[in-house]
């Protein structure tokens, strides 16, 4: 069995048997984390090691100190000295024949001074591998955080705020710190353990004695492992809320200042983040007592040990308070570990809520994902048709959309009219794949739409919705949009389709102009004729637009209707519009009201229907 398969078979049971009573969010937390670390194994196998050779060195230290005391107080030859080692004691003779108890010192201190260097580079080296593990941990991490949310499908994605998702994506980096808790443990665990292995050597009454102590410290740190648990939860949330909250109003500025509640959104701001703040105070506060605490009970503790040791070795003190004073010397260097691990104890409750919440976020079994695989598609060759279509969303109780049955022939249009809140967008949104239907089945040339693969599917779809998103970025970046493939020239061309080309000769930089968070910058109806350039210099063999002009000046209406007119022959398109005068020329129309078709023809037809068609058509004539 390989050391993969091995971790992987034992990491499930293992994990069960020591967060047991925890709740499954944590659970699920800490087996994302331990399996981002295991795939940097060899990483962790070198921190292990170093930390364990730095720990043996530090322990050589001691014992080489110890035995430097004993050779000067006690006048030990080397013999005498390696007494449980005669064939160390021989070599040692051997290389040092001559020398005396006073030489012997200085050889032992030296021989000690170099184990402790050595220790220090044990000791930088596995810091070194702890920080690299900790970053790539954090990648990947951050890496698996934001594909996660990348394959989400549309469905699943719109259940949570933007703000909230930015804010898990951040929370997932944070509690990549709990690798560095990792190093900290082995390294202060190794530690102690060879501490206290001296300890018990030189003085078993000593050695428990000091363990009393280091337990009643544990004893009393779980109480405030408790405490930080607690404030960890509102640390964790407040940091969520406060970037839900931040990105919701940063990107609303013009709404802002118009209702005038600018300083009330601040306030709401400032307010969620000094509870996450006033939180991550009382956490510090509270670990801060711990390193006093535990210097004052270490150096009362030296004191008692050497009071102790007066009183009881009477005329033979002096020879036993170097003893003592180099067993101090041990549990001075023990205490800084125990710290470090009651440390790690804090820093891992004061994580326990961030590693439940990152559980629940990257846990996969309760969460829709965009579909992969199926067959390809290359290009439309007849139609496109909606058969028995109904649709409802997750949770809801009534239709959206009922029995919906019409078809697009290839290189047609075919508008889609309607009352807002008549399902027009929902079937735009079906078209695209971004749900599914709950009952029926749409058909590309005869195949069910489920069967093709989304990403063939959707490149050859062109979208322009009304409420345009535009990048704070330059006009040529916006029209090829967070891709590379297409050329300078393209660009332009799909600009000039657009009726977009001169407004953005006419700007500073033109096509590189910067325009600004969701192009502030430009007009709507410029706006409008960028998305649409967006939409063609993908050359999609399938345009669809959701009431893209239903908020523009007639001059820009008047542009895009030109574009429509233009493209008419050569693409398919579906024409969502709330303005009939745009889709007067359309094949096919599909009046729409309380999700079902109540009416379907040509405009001719349907104008003189005495139908709802003709009441919308009239009510907007006498508008005018």
């Amino acid at each position: 069995m390989t050391l993969r398969s091995l971790s992987k078979s034992t990491l499930r049971s293992m994990l069960h048997r020591v967060t047991r009573n925890t709740g499954n969010d944590f659970r699920d937390g800490l087996t994302v984390i331990v399996r981002a670390i295991l795939e940097h194994r060899w990483l962790l196998a070198g921190l292990f090691l170093f930390n364990l050779l730095a720990a043996v060195f530090e322990g050589g230290t001691m014992g080489l100190l110890a035995l430097a005391v004993s050779a000067l107080i006690q006048k030990k030859s080397i013999s005498e000295l390696f007494s449980w080692s005669d064939e160390l004691g021989g070599i040692l003779h051997g290389w040092f024949p001559e020398i005396g108890s006073g030489g012997l010192f200085l050889v032992l201190v030296l021989v000690a001074v170099i184990a402790q260097l050595i220790k220090s580079v044990m000791t930088y080296v596995g810091k070194r591998l702890a920080i690299r593990l900790q970053f790539k941990t954090s990648m990947q991490l951050q890496a698996q955080s934001t594909d996660q949310i990348m394959s989400y499908s549309f469905s699943e994605v719109t259940k949570t705020a933007v703000g909230v998702l930015g804010g898990l994506i951040d929370e997932t980096a944070r509690i990549s710190s709990i690798v560095g808790l990792v190093n900290r443990t082995i390294l202060a665990v190794v530690m102690f353990a060879s501490y206290l292995v001296m300890m018990f050597v030189f003085s078993v009454p000593l050695a428990l004695s000091a363990l009393v102590i280091v337990i009643a410290i544990g004893f009393g740190i779980s109480r405030i492992t408790e405490k930080l648990k607690t404030l960890g939860r509102l640390v964790v949330d407040g940091g969520i809320l406060t970037n839900k909250l931040s990105v919701e109003f940063l990107n609303a500025p013009r709404l802002l200042r118009v209702f005038s509640v600018t300083e009330i959104a601040g306030r709401m701001i400032n307010s969620a983040r000094n509870k996450s703040l006033q939180a991550q105070e009382r956490s510090a506060v509270l670990r801060a007592l711990v390193d006093p605490a535990i210097d004052a009970l270490t150096i009362t503790a030296a004191g008692g040990f050497l009071v102790v040791g007066y009183l009881i070795s009477g005329e033979e003190a002096l020879s036993v308070i170097p003893k003592l004073l180099l067993f101090l010397l041990i549990l001075n260097r023990m205490m800084p570990q125990a710290k470090a691990i009651n440390e790690v104890r804090m820093g891992f409750a004061n994580s326990i809520h961030g590693i439940a919440v990152v559980g629940r976020f990257l846990r996969s079994c309760d969460k829709s994902f965009e579909r992969i695989g199926g067959n390809a598609f290359n290009r439309l060759a007849n139609d496109i048709s909606f058969e028995n279509v109904s649709f409802r969303y997750d949770g809801s109780q009534g239709n959206v959309l009922t029995d919906i049955n019409f078809s697009v022939t290839r290189s047609q249009t075919v508008a889609i009219v309607g009352e807002s809140g008549s399902g027009k967008s929902t079937i735009a949104s079906l078209v695209l794949a971004l749900y599914e239907p709950t009952v029926g089945a749409i058909r590309v040339d005869g195949k069910n739409l489920r069967s093709l693969k989304l990403r063939d599917w959707r490149d050859s779809i062109g979208v322009v919705d009304q409420d345009v998103f535009l990048l704070n970025a330059s006009i040529k970046e916006n029209i090829s949009f967070a891709t590379e493939k297409y050329s300078s020239e393209e660009i332009v061309q799909a600009a000039k389709l657009a009726h977009a080309d001169e407004f953005i000769r006419e700007l500073p930089e033109g096509y590189d102009t910067i325009i600004g968070d969701r192009g502030l910058r430009l007009s709507g109806g410029q706006q409008q004729r960028l998305a649409l350039a967006r939409a063609l210099v993908r050359q999609p063999q399938i345009l669809i637009l959701d009431e893209a002009t239903s908020a523009l000046d007639s001059q820009s209406e008047r542009m895009i209707q030109q574009t429509i007119e233009q493209l008419h022959t050569n693409m398919t398109m579906i024409v969502i519009a709330h303005r009939l005068s745009t889709i007067v020329k359309a094949d096919q129309i599909v009046v729409m009201g309380e999700g079902q078709i109540i009416e379907q023809g040509t405009f001719n037809e349907l104008a003189n229907n005495e139908g709802p068609f003709q009441g919308l058509w009239e009510l907007q004539l006498g508008e005018r």
